[in-house]
C-alpha cells in the first residue's frame, strides 16, 4: 500500500432516514492524513461526509464516538483447521505435513472504545495520533515498541435529528480478514528495516499468510513480516524482471540474504558454540549487527520438520558484553504477535545468521 499521505479509506453505509440525508442513499468514510508515519508524527483522522473526491464536513451537532478495531490472537469463537492447537493458520502447523496449504483460515475480531490517552487526542469529529495506544487483548508488546504498530478505526456517528449511522467496522471482512475499507494507520519507529518492521506490532500471528493479508497488515508469519519490512525499507521493491521480491518461506530467504556465519548452536545457558560443541566468539559490530537475521531450527521437535523452521531479526546486545549469546534481543512473529525478547527463550536452537544481501539494502 502506498505511504502517500491523505489516503482516504471510503467507508460506506446506507441511510435512510429523512431526518438525516434525504431518501437517497449517502455515504461517510473516515479521511487519513498519513497512513504510514513514524511514531510522534501526525495521523488526522475525521469523519467526512461524501465521496473522496467531493466531500464535506457531518453536519452541525453529529456526535461521533470512535472506535478501535482488536485483532484477536487466535481461535475463540471459529473453528479450528488444525486440531489440538488455536492458532490462526493458513497451512498445516505440525506434523510431516507442516507448511502444507490448507485454506484460508478466518481471523477474528474485537471493538472497543478508542480511549484518550497520550497518543491520542480527540478534536471535534476527528483524532490526532501520534502513536498505537496500549491496549490489553492486543498481541503482546514489548518496551521497544513505544507507540509502533498498527491500529484499525472505526466510527459510530449520531446526526442531528437522531439516526445511527457506523463505518465499517469489526464486523466487515472479506475471506483474507478485516475489510479495506476499515481505516488503518501504521506508525513505525525508524525508517531502517527494524523500523518498518515494528509497523507490525499489534498485527496478529497467521502461519501461511499470504501476500494481501501482510499488505493488509490483518495477518503475518515470522519470514513474511522479514520480506515486507525490507520491501520497505530498501531497494526490495524492484526484482528481476521488474517482480517485487517475493514473499517466500524462511528457507526462501536465504536466496535474498547472506550466510554470516555457519550452522552455529546456542546451548541451554544461552552460549554460542560450533556444530561441534567448540565455544565461538561472535562480536557486535565486526561479526554481527542489529538488522542480522538469525534462522533456527528446533532440532530437537519432530513436529517441525524444515530445515529451518522461524525466523527473528538482531536488535540489540542487550547483554551489554558485545559479544552475541542467548541473552541478547531478537524481534520476531511468535504466536502472539511480533515481538522483542531474549533469544534464550527459545530454547537450545541450531541457527544461523543471515544478512539481506547488497542489492536489497537502501
Amino acid at each position: 500500500m502506498s505511504r502517500s499521505s491523505c489516503f482516504l479509506f471510503a467507508l460506506c453505509f446506507s441511510c435512510v432516514s429523512a431526518l438525516s440525508f434525504g431518501a437517497h442513499a449517502q455515504s461517510i468514510f473516515v479521511q487519513v492524513s498519513d497512513t504510514a508515519p513514524k511514531v510522534s508524527e501526525e495521523s488526522r483522522a475525521e469523519v467526512r461526509m461524501g465521496t473522496p473526491e467531493h466531500n464535506e464536513a457531518l453536519p452541525p451537532g453529529s456526535r461521533v464516538t470512535w472506535l478501535r478495531v482488536l485483532p484477536r490472537l487466535h481461535h475463540a469463537e471459529e473453528s479450528v483447521q488444525n486440531p489440538g492447537t488455536r492458532t490462526f493458520s493458513n497451512v498445516v502447523y505440525g506434523g510431516p505435513r507442516h507448511g502444507r496449504w490448507r485454506g484460508i483460515d478466518p481471523l477474528e475480531y474485537d471493538v472497543a472504545p478508542l480511549q484518550a490517552s497520550p497518543r491520542v487526542e480527540f478534536s471535534g469529529n476527528a483524532i490526532v495520533l501520534t502513536g498505537v495506544p496500549e491496549t490489553r487483548g492486543l498481541p503482546r508488546r514489548s518496551a521497544q515498541a513505544n507507540g509502533a504498530g498498527t491500529i484499525f478505526l472505526a466510527a459510530d456517528v449520531q446526526l442531528p435529528g437522531g439516526a445511527r449511522v457506523a463505518t465499517p467496522g469489526f464486523e466487515s471482512r472479506d475471506r483474507l480478514g478485516l475489510s479495506e475499507s476499515v481505516a488503518r494507520v501504521s506508525f513505525r519507529s525508524g525508517d531502517d528495516f527494524l523500523g518498518f518492521m515494528s509497523s507490525y506490532f499489534g498485527v496478529p500471528f497467521l502461519f501461511g499468510s499470504t501476500p494481501h493479508q501482510v499488505d493488509r497488515y490483518v495477518g503475518v508469519d515470522c519470514a513474511d513480516v522479514m520480506i515486507a519490512a525490507q520491501r520497505a525499507a530498501g531497494r526490495a521493491g524492484v526484482f528481476r524482471r521488474g517482480r517485487r521480491m517475493p514473499y517466500v518461506s524462511v528457507s526462501g530467504i536465504s536466496r535474498h540474504a547472506r550466510a554470516v556465519t555457519p550452522p552455529l548452536r546456542f546451548t541451554r545457558t544461552g552460549t554460542t558454540t560450533t556444530a561441534a560443541g567448540e565455544p565461538i566468539t561472535l562480536r557486535f559490530g565486526d561479526d554481527v549487527k542489529p538488522g542480522d537475521m538469525i534462522a533456527i531450527d528446533y532440532a530437537r521437535s519432530r513436529d517441525m520438520p524444515r530445515s529451518w523452521d522461524h525466523i527473528g531479526a538482531l536488535v540489540a546486545d542487550t547483554s551489554g558484553d558485545g559479544v552475541l549469546n542467548g541473552g541478547d534481543t531478537m524481534r520476531h512473529m511468535g504466536l502472539l504477535g511480533l515481538t522483542d525478547e531474549s533469544i534464550r527463550r527459545h530454547g537450545p536452537i541450531r541457527f544461523r545468521v543471515w544478512r539481506w544481501k547488497h542489492r536489497y539494502r537502501p
